[in-house]
């Protein structure tokens, strides 16, 4: 069985370490997607990016290159936003939407970072589980007068990572049904 189960370990990983060449982009996708509903909105409105943004990124934003604002920034993007003519009543309420917005985008890349970051300690768990099953052909150990093949304890690890990994899947589908309802949302009120 120990043969068995190094070719079942090395060949899972060699598979995950194809799907993560081509996973990487995925990533990336919400913050395209609220990046260009809020270039539609600017361009609607007539707003400039230094009124827009202050107003919708958190601070907290994932990317360690995104700016950081300040109430300063703030209040001087919140006077923008009064002064402007087109952006009045219930538009200006869109402003509260695209920050819910945001929010939930950040959730769901937090999600989709974890989910990668999982995936490559268990692509790097797979690899090395392998390589140690060769050479660990028939140890096995007692747990009170059971004799256990050490085959059955990859086994449960490997099987630890695949429940991490359902319960990630489930938790970042429910955040992206409500990031695509609410783009939506906002795509329809811009152009009502």
């Amino acid at each position: 069985m120990t043969l068995d189960i190094s070719n079942i370990l090395l060949g899972t990983g060699f598979a995950l370490f194809i799907a993560l060449l081509a996973w990487g982009d995925l990533i990336r996708k919400p913050r395209k997607d609220v990046a260009e509903l809020e270039d539609d909105f600017r361009k609607e409105f007539d707003l400039k990016k230094k009124y827009f943004n202050p107003l919708l990124h958190n601070n907290d934003e994932s990317s360690a290159d995104a700016p950081k604002y300040n109430f300063f920034d703030e209040t001087k993007a919140m006077a923008g936003i009064i002064g402007n003519k087109k952006l009045k009543g219930k538009n200006i309420k869109l402003l509260t939407e695209f920050k819910e917005l945001n929010n939930i985008r950040y959730s769901l890349e937090k999600k989709y970072n974890f989910r990668y970051i999982l995936s490559l300690y268990f692509l790097i768990s797979l690899f090395v589980l392998g390589i140690i099953s060769l050479f660990t052909q028939d140890i096995s150990f007692v747990i009170y007068t059971v004799s256990i093949d050490i085959s059955y304890m990859y086994l449960c690890l490997v099987t630890i990572f695949i429940i991490m990994f359902i319960y990630n899947f489930f938790s970042a589908h429910t955040t992206e049904d409500a990031f695509v309802a609410k783009i939506y949302e906002i795509d329809d009120k811009i152009e009502a």
